[in-house]
């Protein structure tokens, strides 16, 4: 006996129950995978931000210990590389939160998914939101370009920039104290 149920709000109809429930498992599988790929994401993410911070402890401590003025401002190099990077990771991740905010939707109702309240504790509802009403955007150029302008989890509103950029001040700012003050060589 073939019945329809209705298994979202965007009004996806399934002929049967078994269809219901083969459709289930793949975006489970689906949703498991869009997880597992932002998790990935985000470690390796962290480990670059935190080796090009190691390089950057290091490189600074090349330059005291060599006492060269240059060397330090060279390192300035190291803040704006994290900078590069931190950015160009958001445009990778904005579509995979995308996906995984999308496919909760389909086996959760609007609100109990994980990735769905980590969002809104992390960014609010309105974010949330946005990413459920991209998905009725059928230009995929516009939606492109709206998801790279969404922030990605875990970074506050400039703080990631304004440190990057003062830690690279301050490296340059310091080997021109060095130098002009303490009279260390630039090269």
């Amino acid at each position: 006996m073939s019945e329809e149920i209705r298994i979202t709000r965007r009004g996806i109809i399934i002929d049967s129950k078994e269809d219901r429930a083969v459709t289930r498992q793949f975006v489970e599988v689906e949703l498991k995978e869009a997880l597992a790929t932002f998790r990935s994401q985000f470690t390796l993410l962290v480990q670059v931000l935190a080796a090009l911070l190691a390089a950057n402890v290091a490189y600074l401590g090349y330059a005291l210990q060599l006492e060269k003025a240059a060397i330090i401002a060279i390192g300035a190099v190291f803040p704006l590389a994290v900078l590069v990077v931190f950015f160009r990771a958001k445009k990778l991740m904005s579509p995979i939160l995308f996906s995984a905010v999308n496919l909760e939707e389909l086996i959760f109702d609007p609100g109990i998914g994980l990735v769905s309240n980590f969002l809104v504790h992390i960014h609010g509802q309105s974010y949330v939101d946005q990413l459920l009403s991209l998905s009725n955007e059928k230009d995929i150029e516009k939606r492109r370009r709206i998801l790279k302008k969404l922030p990605i989890p875990m970074s506050s509103r400039g703080l990631v920039r304004t440190a990057c950029v003062l830690a690279a001040v301050g490296q340059i700012a310091l080997s021109l104290v060095l130098w002009l003050y303490f009279k260390w060589p630039l090269v």
